[in-house]
């Protein structure tokens, strides 16, 4: 791990979203820091995405419209930028950021451009050991990834919704006019 991070990485308490913050860990990546209540889910999409270097998504198919396009992603950051352990290992490595949400290729592209500009004040944080410096650098990537699930998930239920009064408003038009016809032939 880099310098000072535990073997089993920061848990963060308080996130609006199930995160991993993956990255060197000594001689392989390991989770870094991660909310709560993260899951195994995510930090195998994270390794199943080892070899992709543009982003990464998982998406399932929910049947309750409040787990619509809830997916798991990955982005990427601070790749090249990062030695494994500057003192004895040249190589560079990066880190990478996987969460459960509602987003698409352009949210993913958006986010991942804010976590590469942040993910060398991440790693000074992780380094360093402050919790409160951890969460104050990492909260504008969990901000962005909660407004983007917000938004998306109220875009689909007001689709939804607008949907569902249009085939109503359908219905009444086809019985309306098949009374009108009914009535007629009377």
């Amino acid at each position: 791990m880099p310098n000072d991070v535990p073997d089993h990485g920061y848990v963060l308490e308080n996130s609006p979203i199930d995160f991993v913050l993956v990255g060197p860990g000594g001689r392989h990546r390991a989770v870094l820091l991660k909310s709560r209540d993260a899951g195994l889910d995510l930090i195998g999409a994270e390794q199943d995405s080892s070899g992709i270097t543009d982003g990464y998504s998982l998406n399932n198919a929910p049947l309750f419209p409040s787990n619509w396009g809830m997916s798991i992603h990955v982005v990427r950051g601070g790749i090249g930028s990062v030695l494994v352990d500057p003192p004895r290992d040249s190589r560079s490595s990066f880190y990478s950021f996987t969460w459960r949400g509602a987003a698409n290729y352009e949210d993913e592209r958006r986010i991942a451009k804010l976590f590469d500009r942040r993910a060398a004040d991440i790693y000074i944080a992780l380094r360093s050991g402050d919790t409160s410096n951890i969460e104050w650098q990492i909260a504008p990537v969990v901000l962005e990834c909660h407004k983007t699930t917000i938004r998306r998930r109220n875009r689909r239920v007001t689709i939804f919704l607008l949907s569902g009064m249009t085939l109503i408003i359908w219905i009444a038009v086809v019985l309306v006019l098949f009374g009108h016809w009914m009535l007629s032939r009377a």
